[in-house]
């Protein structure tokens, strides 16, 4: 049943499933408010009644002990008149102490025949001094009048007509006003009073003690009270706070409450739908948003920035879209990168095959066998390792066709990731002057103005040998194919940044598609070398080059200057990072 509610709920319309949810929380409000009007409201409103009433009893009380002449009863006329309570004087053996009503009564200087009244006031009425006073009066024996009408500065108190002919106007200022000392003769008659008076007793009274005091509860006639009895002075005070009956309250204030709620509810279904409404209307264009991205329209966005709510989703479904139109683009160029990949890892099968084959042909001819292994030498391919064991018999035709065979070697191992790497911190400005020497019977040869514009003690890390390859192989090509009497110029500089190793030959440049394709294995350029000595190249030095720079980590280009072709090395410096 529970599980088809359910299904029921998540079926509807947002705006549904908020009217039927904030209908459920009032619902629940209302059971939790009927429940604590009916348990816990009527001991909460009593104990609050109790806590408010005795902390002004226990002021009453400490005002009441303070009076020195026993006048109390402007203190217990206020105190019974703010506080829904009787309050009466008993004596030490808890007697009521008697009160002449006879005694409240005042002194009025009427202007109208100048004399000075005494006229007796009811229980309830108290005048203060300089209080104008206007009515009728009519005698109540031969000393003292009463007041039929009266008005209070100019306030209507009562008026009842007066026809006897002792009646008479009194229009004036009360000049003083006599009254008990106490209460008592209002509550003489008072049944609660009595009866609370008629039980008291010391022993009666011992398990209710209270401060300095006595208290307990009465349930005598309609209503329930707590009675305090406290010492003043030798007598005692004698309070009977009424307990309201909290049923009635409870039953006003849950009728009061039931056209609440019926309004409340109400407004709950007229918000409600307009709420859902709200609610809803940016999901639904959202959603409009997302079929479009799913049919792979990225260009459709979300603009619903009225909540913080659809403003987020906005934001998350707009950058879902151009996420996934990102990784569209990304799949399609990595699709084309892996197809040029497949293409460039065919051609190189292609080519290595055609190596071999090349290879295979040109050792029929032992002269062409000499001639490309002395290019092989010139080209940096043989290792350094190799060329003196080798040198003497350069134009041995079997030790030629052996260096050829692991120049073939070489390729392989560098396409198979297995070069090693052998680093050491190395004075590379030693390395790179030393060119010169190296070098020197071919610049002679081939009258090159050779320049040197090397910084001093610059030291890198790195595989020594490897790098006196590649940079040998730039300065061989450099040789290779300036015209003789042009300019070769080296350069190594330490910058903040990095160190820069350039050879710029002159005299020469490069097509633009021999600058795009130098890199790759087995690549032939048209570029006509100008060493008589040498056959065309065999593509694979600067291969080599580039695969050993790739392993370190450097940065390196060849590029057309005017006139010139500048070859240039990159050694980036770590970066110091703050530690803070």
């Amino acid at each position: 049943m529970i599980n088809r509610l359910k299904n029921m709920y998540y079926n509807q319309t947002l705006t549904v499933q908020i009217t039927v949810l904030i209908i459920l929380v009032f619902i629940t409000f209302f059971v939790i408010q009927f429940l604590l009007n009916a348990t816990f409201f009527p001991n909460f409103y009593e104990q609050r009644q109790l806590a408010s009433f005795e902390n002004a009893n226990q002021e009453y009380v400490a005002n009441m002990n303070e009076v020195t002449n026993n006048d109390y009863y402007s203190i217990m006329d206020t105190f019974i008149q703010n506080n829904n309570a009787v309050s009466v004087m008993i004596d030490e053996n808890f007697q009521l102490m008697p009160s002449d009503p006879s005694q409240i009564s005042v002194n009025i200087n009427d202007s109208l025949s100048g004399d000075t009244l005494n006229v007796t006031l009811n229980d309830y009425l108290l005048l203060s001094r300089n209080d104008n006073v206007f009515g009728v009066i009519k005698p109540l024996n031969d000393e003292s009048y009463v007041f039929t009408t009266l008005f209070v500065n100019q306030s209507q108190l009562f008026e009842n007509v007066c026809l006897e002919d002792t009646c008479q106007s009194v229009n004036g200022f009360v000049v003083s006003q006599e009254i008990p000392n106490i209460t008592n003769h209002a509550y003489a008659t008072d049944v609660n009073i009595n009866f609370e008076v008629s039980r008291l007793s010391s022993s009666y009274l011992a398990p209710y003690e209270y401060d300095d005091g006595w208290r307990y509860a009465s349930s005598y006639g309609p209503r329930n009270t707590m009675v305090y009895i406290n010492p003043i002075g030798d007598d005692y005070i004698l309070t009977v706070f009424n307990l309201q009956n909290t049923s009635n309250i409870v039953s006003i204030l849950a009728n009061y409450q039931n056209y609440v709620y019926l309004s409340a509810l109400l407004l709950i279904l007229l918000y409600s739908f307009r709420i859902g409404k709200v609610a809803s209307n940016p999901i639904l264009k959202i959603e409009q948003v997302a079929q479009e991205i799913s049919s792979l329209n990225f260009e459709a966005e979300a603009l619903e920035f009225k909540s913080k709510e659809a403003t987020s989703l906005s934001k998350s479904i707009n950058s879902l879209s151009k996420n996934l139109k990102n990784a569209l683009v990304n799949l399609n160029q990595n699709n084309q990168e892996l197809m040029a990949l497949y293409k460039d890892q065919s051609q190189q099968v292609d080519l290595k095959k055609q190596l071999v084959s090349t290879i295979s042909h040109e050792l029929k001819t032992p002269l062409m066998i000499v001639q490309v292994t002395i290019q092989g030498i010139i080209d940096g391919i043989i290792p350094e390792k190799q060329i003196q064991g080798e040198f003497q018999n350069v134009l041995d035709e079997v030790n030629r066709s052996t260096l050829l065979i692991q120049d073939l070697l070489e390729v392989y191992r560098l396409d198979s990731k297995e070069l090693p790497l052998k680093t050491q911190t190395f004075d590379f400005t030693k390395m790179v002057s030393q060119l010169k020497g190296e070098f020197n019977p071919l610049v002679k040869q081939r009258n090159f103005n050779y320049i040197e514009d090397v910084d001093s003690s610059i030291e890198i890390t790195a595989d020594p040998k490897l790098m006196h390859r590649a940079i040998s192989n730039f300065m061989t090509n450099a040789i290779k194919y300036s015209p003789n009497g042009e300019t070769i110029e080296v350069q190594l500089k330490d910058t903040e940044e990095s160190i820069i190793f350039r050879i710029i030959n002159y005299g020469v440049t490069l097509d633009e598609t021999v600058i795009q394709n130098i890199w790759t294995p087995f690549y032939r350029g048209d570029n006509e070398s100008f060493d008589e000595t040498t056959s065309k190249s065999s593509g694979i030095g600067l291969y080599l080059v580039s695969e050993i720079l790739k392993a370190h980590g450097f940065d390196y280009q060849i590029e057309n200057l005017r006139n010139a072709v500048q070859a240039t090395i990159t050694i980036k410096k770590p970066q110091d990072t703050d530690v803070s």
